[in-house]
């Protein structure tokens, strides 16, 4: 038939001209009409529920066929008001997805990111009313005025440009526009349940961190543990030290004139091992004002900075003089419990500087100063330092706070003078010795001789292996070369003090490391002692240790002795014990302290580790934290599966936790908890 306005040619089934958009009423009869139609299918037809459907679809073909007819004839098309008020889901209605993912998608991802922040932001200023949490919180609600701004140009642009777009993706054929009615709904529901879930999840989380913030300043509630009451009680204006000398809040540092006396390197009287305490140490921790107690001891708290408010970590007890110190951590129920004593280290000690070094000295030219310099296991002078190490014939240390720090170089010239650097002198500073500590002044000894048998090592346990011929980093990465590493048989003195002390002389080559290309940096260290030289290969792993698995002696006549890795740990093993015959200290590792016959605290479960296995499987050393005395550790089942595990040692007292998931290694929950038996 043919459109009875414009006389085009249309479909017998047409009921609009899609040419102008004319009722197909008027055109002429077809054979659907002139055939007779049976009385029941008439009164379907004319039933009220298809008659609004029927008007609701010839409606909307109606309008876009209009609309694509001035479209086709180069007219502008009207406003779509349904397109501006529906947005995204008229668009998926229309089955325009592409359309959806350039422009509304990309805005309603944005718009749940934002929200996530912003209420985050909003409960953090609530828990901690810093600064940097109500700059955040104001930079939220910047960008929410952006993303409302934004919402508007997309839908004010989607009611003006969307019948143009409907128009090119059904090139034409207002027929043939989609009705999905199900995508957009469910899209809708979708959106909407996870904005409703998100904000429910924040909401019950953040209420309880704002509470337990505007809770944690109130009295705790110690129980039964005895701790430091000072914790507890603040002190007054009136507030008196164990001394009688009275004490105010707003001077916290009375006990000696130097307020970072407790500074330094302490020593365990455990473990031996030596551990330094600074004033913002790395910037990692920081340490709060201190006060006097009612006993006279001296007391800081350690901070942890975290995301919503600084929290204790550990609590130092310090003696009157100055000399002992208590380490405190938090309990679970509530207070403080002790769990280290400390000391002054009396000897050179891993990260300090060695013994030749120390005493009093003056200035070498001009007349003396009345701060004679002091050198010794903790201190340059008043100052603190840490992370010592050598360098050639330098010793370099870093002082400071940890944040405005810097860096000292001593070098001791053979005339006896000791030479000083820093890092913001041009020109070293020269002291002469007038004493030496705990010695008479005078020609100081020459080294002793090593009683080490290149020839003869001592034999150690084979399952010991792993222990003196495995390293890690004990601190952070001190320049070429592996002088910053220890044996996991002993964390107390790391491998460059120990070549130090040993080889008449020793330096890292990386020339086949070079020359392999490989990804990571091998390095050799060529070790000279009684004219052989020792050749020990030093390779990292990607997961975390160094093992010393190549080794050789060249001798004097010639020869060359080829070294196992057990003759490697041999040979670590014998300069080890020496090192600490010589100074008198003990080795400590926490690896070791892992070895034993453990069990668990219901009885079940008994589990023996050596240096190889674990409860009959084999197990690699991935990491050590000596200073929260956790191992991450992987275990090789029999059946070739691994499993990795956190370890966290407490005395006798042993948490196996599982890995968190999801994750990169970190601890995830406990499995069990073991104790040694004797």
């Amino acid at each position: 038939m043919y459109c009875s306005k414009c006389g085009a040619q249309l479909d017998d089934d047409s009921i609009f001209c899609p040419n102008c958009g004319t009722s197909c009423t008027s055109a002429e009869p077809t054979e659907l009409f002139s055939v007779g139609v049976k009385t029941e299918e008439k009164v379907v037809q004319e039933s009220p529920v298809n008659k609004v459907s029927a008007t609701s679809a010839a409606s909307s073909a109606s309008y876009y066929a209009e609309e694509f007819a001035k479209i086709a004839a180069g007219q502008k098309p009207k406003f779509n008001w349904a397109a501006f008020f529906l947005g995204p889901y008229h668009q998926l209605y229309h089955g325009s997805v592409k359309l959806f993912k350039k422009t509304f998608l990309p805005y309603m991802i944005a718009t749940v990111v934002l929200m996530v922040l912003g209420e985050i932001s909003v409960l953090v200023t609530l828990a901690t009313f810093s600064i940097g949490a109500l700059v955040s919180t104001i930079i939220a609600a910047l960008l929410y005025l952006v993303m409302s701004v934004w919402a508007l140009i997309l839908f004010i642009s989607n009611g003006k440009k969307y019948n143009q777009r409907l128009y090119e993706q059904v090139e034409g054929r207002a027929e043939d526009i989609p009705a999905q009615k199900k995508t957009a709904l469910l899209t809708f529901g979708t959106y909407t349940g996870i904005i409703i879930l998100i904000a429910i999840l924040i909401s019950v989380i953040g209420s309880k961190m704002v509470t337990n913030a505007w809770m944690s300043d109130l009295p705790m509630d110690n129980g039964d543990v005895q701790t430091d009451s000072s914790y507890f009680i603040e002190n007054d204006d009136n507030s008196t030290d164990g001394s009688g000398n009275e004490v105010g809040n707003d001077s916290p540092w009375l006990l000696a004139e130097d307020e970072n006396f407790w500074e330094g390197a302490w020593q365990n009287t455990t473990t031996g091992q030596v551990t330094t305490f600074a004033r913002f140490a790395g910037g990692i921790a920081y340490f709060d004002d201190g006060h006097i107690d009612e006993n006279g001891n001296y007391v800081v708290y350690i901070m942890s900075p975290g995301e919503i408010e600084d929290e204790i970590e550990a609590q130092l007890l310090v003696s009157s003089d100055g000399k002992s110190l208590m380490y405190y951590i938090p309990s679970n129920i509530g207070g403080m419990i002790a769990s280290d004593e400390f000391e002054r280290p009396t000897a050179a000690q891993d990260g300090s500087l060695p013994s030749e070094l120390w005493g009093n000295y003056s200035y070498s030219s001009g007349p003396e100063r009345d701060d004679a310099l002091t050198v010794d296991a903790f201190r340059i002078n008043d100052n603190p330092y840490f992370n010592g190490h050598q360098e050639s014939d330098v010793w370099v240390v870093e002082t400071g706070n940890g944040i405005e720090g810097w860096s000292e170089r001593l070098t001791l010239l053979p005339d006896g003078r000791l030479s000083i650097q820093d890092d913001y002198a041009t020109e070293p500073t020269y002291y002469v010795r007038v004493s030496a500590l705990g010695q008479s002044a005078g020609k100081e000894s020459a080294p002793e001789k090593s009683s080490i048998d290149l020839s003869q090592l001592p034999q150690i346990p084979f399952e010991d292996t792993n222990f003196y011929s495995v390293c890690f980093w004990t601190g952070g990465y001190t320049g070429d070369g592996f002088d910053g590493v220890a044996l996991q048989g002993d964390s107390s003195v790391t491998i460059g003090t120990l070549f130090s002390t040993f080889f008449d002389s020793y330096f890292w080559d990386d020339s086949y490391s070079i020359q392999q290309q490989t990804e990571v940096t091998i390095y050799d260290a060529v070790c000279r002692m009684d004219g052989n030289e020792i050749r020990l290969r030093f390779s990292p792993r990607y997961t975390g240790d160094i093992q010393i698995n190549q080794g050789s002696i060249y001798k004097t006549d010639g020869t060359i002795q080829s070294l196992s890795q057990y003759d490697i740990a041999c040979l670590m093993y014998a300069l080890n014990t020496e090192y600490h015959q010589r100074n008198g200290t003990q080795p400590y590792s926490l690896a070791r302290t892992l070895c034993g016959t453990w069990l668990s605290t219901d009885g079940q479960t008994e589990l023996t580790i050596d240096g190889e296995f674990y409860g009959g499987d084999r197990y690699k050393v991935y990491l050590i934290s000596q200073s929260t005395n956790e191992l991450y550790i992987g275990i090789t089942r029999k059946d070739g599966t691994v499993d990795d595990r956190w370890i966290e040692i407490m005395g006798d007292s042993m948490t196996v936790y599982d890995i968190a998931p999801m994750t990169m290694n970190e601890k995830g929950n406990p499995i069990g908890t073991f104790n040694r038996v004797a």
